[in-house]
């Protein structure tokens, strides 16, 4: 062998441009075969797809944003059992709410006022 190792395993292939020729040749000489007529229809396919779960896109994915919020904003930091923010997570999901207006929520259903003040008992 007169070429230098790449490093690769290919130290048994000899450089040779004709054999790279001949190949090329040979591939643009191939024909495509002929299709049967056992393809499915589009509604087939359609089907397939919402079974797969829509795994084939034909429209392109929307990007979700966060929506702005409504003043200031400070970081809540805390620290919770994992039950507690799964159930927390998990409802605002359902109510389509960021957390800040799920908090919200979660506070005006348990009656607590501007202040903090939990309902008069």
């Amino acid at each position: 062998m007169t070429g230098k190792s790449l490093g690769f395993g290919n130290r048994h292939i000899e450089p040779t441009p004709i054999d790279v020729k001949d190949k090329l040749s040979l591939a643009a000489s191939m024909k495509p075969q002929p299709v049967g007529d056992d393809l499915p229809s589009t509604r087939e396919v359609e089907k397939i797809v919402e079974a797969q779960d829509g795994t084939i896109r034909q429209q392109p994915l929307k990007i979700a944003s966060k929506r702005k919020s409504k003043g200031i904003v400070q970081p809540l930091n805390m620290r919770v059992r994992l039950a507690t923010h799964n159930r927390f997570v998990e409802l605002s999901k359902t109510l389509r709410l960021p957390y800040d207006e799920t908090l919200e929520w979660v506070l005006e259903r348990a009656g607590v006022d501007e202040d903090g003040n939990p309902p008069a008992a």
